[in-house]
């Protein structure tokens, strides 16, 4: 027992500590996004679709928050099947964050 406390130590101390708070993307543009909010509006259009949208909040000013979006949707098989993935890149001062997800919705008839 002795033993486990002595490595527990020298792990504690030797190995690096990083803290990071829980950061999300900013989004003002949901409107022309809307699955990137709701992943179940994947495929709802029936139709193929692709965004781009890009968020640079306070222009000019070195290490400002900017978010870069990448979303596309579209439906499968007889359209019952919604597919989706998007991709997020996030920046905020010197830290950034990429992000890849993926969505999938089916439908089902309520009337």
């Amino acid at each position: 027992m002795k033993k486990f406390y002595k490595l527990l130590l020298l792990y504690s101390t030797i190995l690096p500590f990083s803290l990071q708070a829980q950061l999300d993307p900013l989004y003002n543009q949901y409107f022309f996004n809307q699955a990137m909010i709701n992943p179940a509006y994947t495929g709802v259009n029936d139709v193929f679709n692709a965004t781009a949208i890009s968020r640079l909040q306070w222009a000019g000013i070195e290490g400002a928050p900017t978010t870069n979006t990448l979303n596309v949707t579209t439906s499968a098989f007889n359209n019952k099947v919604g597919l989706g993935g998007t991709l997020i890149y996030d920046t905020y001062g010197i830290n950034s964050n990429t992000e890849f997800n993926l969505a999938y919705s089916y439908k089902i008839a309520t009337a």
